[in-house]
């Protein structure tokens, strides 16, 4: 994130290679170093990536597998991007709260329902999730290498990310956050090759993969700008900030503009109006102790969860400290605590937000233990590995204590077929109908489908009451919902159905029910 010069090494060895070939016939003796160093450094990635895998992975075996109920937002996203290849469009068709290109990003898994089950097909799009985070944490590895941080301070970084909970809770599900972190890590990547690259398409490419980052999210405009100022300040490469921030609006403008000629004034709303308008939860202590991840350990008293949010509250702010000697990395202290600020300051909160912060978190982390060390070389080293061991450690205790991330739906074959011969099925959540292998063919039939169910109460529905007390709302949710053939509610509690509305909602009585759930039968 300097953003500047070639890559250093800090080893004797690299620095008095010589090429082969260079007359002395010696070059056999010479190439060898620089292969193995190579060999060495695919290997620390293959590693970083490996651990990744197995915490994103077991995170879903050791709750409710491959095929439970993931919960809300991620299916969501999977079930809008089915909605976008059957010719429905976010903002004028449906709600959508976000910029469009997480849709894009879906559409070839959607696209796989047209050959396998929407069950298969969700939990493939979640499975590449799992590897996007994994690269995410190989980049990682790069870029400290690319700042010229060193080999251990590079392993230190790449593992920090592959290993924090912050990260591991949001990259084994289709969220936007793990997507946003691929994009901006490989733009970062891309915008230190290009100051020592061969021509202006690096640059261009960096601008590309900050604007599809935006488009995702528009949270990464802070740290998509950050780039652009520190290209242009701290590198004093003016021309290439100027070409990565005119790739960036280029590329911005060309994902999301076929979709604001459709419905403009709708997606504004959305995208900008709406988010700014949610509620605000400003309480900041509650996003402390799930940033510190030891809010998901379940048997912790107040006093620990405080005390344990504290100690992480002060290593973070040695870590950072630290980190600012390393001249080259000081961007990334610089984008963390931006992106911190943005984190405290947005209206809504949910744990997995953390992983917006994994990236610059995991650099700065390199960056502080890349500190020379002082005394005893031992010690430091130890040291050095201690936010990681940390982190790692929090994740570890998460993980064998099972707490519950993806519930089972231990019954969803068989609700499956009660409904095989059904035309529309309803649901207060798109994770019902990928249950129940209803979403593709409702959608192919020209079903209705709000996508987002309880995103209307930001938008068409929106009230200063609550949802179960939003009459409005619970009508046209009624509305809605009967309007199919059969329904499956997931979500009574957070969706908010009054009792009015449960009462329409089984009237016509039950058409099957097995491991806790219930589809009710519309007549």
């Amino acid at each position: 994130m300097s953003l500047a010069g070639p890559e250093r090494t800090h080893s004797p060895v690299g620095r008095n290679l010589r090429s082969p070939g260079s007359g002395d016939g010696d070059g056999h003796r010479t190439a060898w170093p620089t292969a193995l160093l190579a060999r060495a450094s695919a290997h620390v990635e293959i590693v970083v990536f490996l651990v990744a895998v197995a915490c994103r992975l077991a995170v879903v075996l050791r709750s409710g597998g491959l095929r439970g109920d993931f919960s809300y937002d991620a299916p969501l996203y999977f079930a809008a991007s089915a909605a976008l290849i059957h010719g429905r469009m976010p903002y004028r068709d449906f709600v959508f709260l976000h910029p469009p290109a997480q849709l894009i990003v879906l559409a070839p898994f959607a696209a796989l329902t047209g050959a396998v089950s929407d069950q298969t097909a969700f939990m493939v799009a979640n499975l590449s999730i799992i590897g996007v985070g994994a690269t995410s944490a190989v980049l990682v590895v790069r870029i400290c290498r690319r700042l010229g941080l060193g080999a251990r301070a590079s392993q230190v970084g790449g593992l920090c990310y592959a290993t924090w909970f912050g990260s591991v809770g949001a990259e084994y599900l289709t969220k936007l956050e793990p997507v946003g972190n691929l994009f901006f890590l490989g733009a970062v990547l891309l915008a230190l090759k290009a100051s020592s690259g061969p021509g202006p398409w690096l640059w261009v490419a960096a601008g590309v993969a900050l604007g599809v980052a935006v488009c995702v999210k528009i949270w990464w405009i802070v740290p998509a700008v950050g780039v652009v100022l520190w290209q242009a300040i701290g590198a004093r490469q003016r021309r290439g900030a100027a070409i990565i921030g005119a790739g960036a609006v280029g590329a911005a403008a060309l994902v999301s503009l076929p979709f604001f000629v459709q419905a403009p004034r709708e997606m504004w709303t959305s995208v900008v109006v709406n988010q700014l308008g949610r509620n605000r939860r400003m309480d900041p202590l509650p996003r402390l102790r799930d940033l510190a991840t030891f809010s998901r350990l379940d048997d912790l008293s107040g006093v620990a969860l405080n005390i344990g949010t504290l100690g992480v509250g002060l290593l973070f702010l040695v870590v950072a400290a630290s980190a600012w000697h390393a001249r080259a990395a000081r961007p990334a202290v610089v984008m963390l605590a931006s992106q911190l600020t943005v984190l405290l300051a947005s209206p809504s909160w949910f744990p997995y937000y953390a992983d917006y912060l994994a990236g610059a978190a995991a650099i700065t982390v390199a960056a502080a233990a890349s500190r020379p060390p002082r005394r005893r070389r031992v010690l430091t080293a130890g040291v050095c590995w201690l936010p990681t061991g940390a982190a790692a450690s929090v994740t570890l205790a998460i993980l064998v204590t099972e707490s519950v991330t993806v519930r089972p739906l231990p019954a969803a074959d068989q609700l499956s077929r009660s409904v095989a011969g059904l035309r529309c099925v309803m649901s207060d959540s798109p994770m019902g109908l990928i249950e129940l292998n209803a979403l593709t063919r409702g959608l192919a039939a020209g079903c209705a489908n709000w996508i987002d169910v309880t995103g209307r109460t930001y938008g068409p529905n929106r009230s200063d009451k609550p949802r179960s007390q939003n009459l409005g709302w619970q009508r046209d949710l009624t509305r809605y919902l009967r309007s199919g053939d059969a329904i499956i509610i997931l979500r009574w509690r957070s969706t908010g159905i009054s009792r009015a509305t449960y009462e329409a909602i089984s009237r016509d009585g039950v058409l099957a029910r097995a491991g806790g759930q219930t589809v009710y039968r519309v007549r």
